[in-house]
């Protein structure tokens, strides 16, 4: 049988100068990403200060805020009455009942008598009336009325501007 040749302390091959080069490039970017990561650590802890000092100023001027006056109280409890119905099928129906015909320009809320004035744009008169029948038959409206209309010309093309009020019947 033949020996094996198992050499233990065999000379070992030198590192090439290219993995050296790799290997001080690592530990350079190492060093330049921990410091990068230290200046954010402390930004970020300036910055959580700051945040805190402005917290804690804040909470000392709304403790010495004044009340609201009456008059300011009723306004927004109103606005809040306005925001909190349910606008969503009202809207839904508005436009889905308009046709290719039809471009609707502005809706404005008439006070507290849950009116709706709506402004908009049809090619012909028939298209408006059409547009009121389609509203008047609509589950959330309880009147729709043509309040008023002009002919236009806009670029060589005629068209009917027109005014609905229109009074939803919602429960209160």
């Amino acid at each position: 049988m033949r020996a094996l040749g198992i050499n233990f302390v065999a000379a070992r091959r030198p590192v090439s100068l290219l993995a050296a080069v790799a290997a001080l490039a690592g530990l350079l970017l190492l060093g330049a990403i921990g410091m990068e990561y230290l200046d954010t650590r402390d930004a970020l802890s300036r910055a959580e200060t700051s945040l805190e000092r402005l917290q804690r100023g804040a909470r000392t001027a709304t403790a010495r805020a004044p009340l609201a006056p009456a008059a300011d109280s009723i306004a927004a409890e109103r606005a809040m009455a306005q925001l909190l119905l349910p606008w969503g099928p009202l809207l839904d129906v508005l436009e889905t009942r308009t046709g290719p015909a039809i471009a609707l320009l502005s809706l404005d809320v008439q006070g507290a008598g849950r009116t709706l004035r709506v402004t908009g744009e049809a090619r012909a008169m028939a298209d408006v009336l059409d547009y009121v029948r389609a509203l008047r038959g609509a589950s959330p409206i309880a009147e729709a009325v043509l309040s008023g209309h002009e002919a236009r010309m806009a670029d060589a093309a005629p068209g009917i501007r027109f005014t609905l009020d229109i009074r939803w019947g919602w429960p209160p």
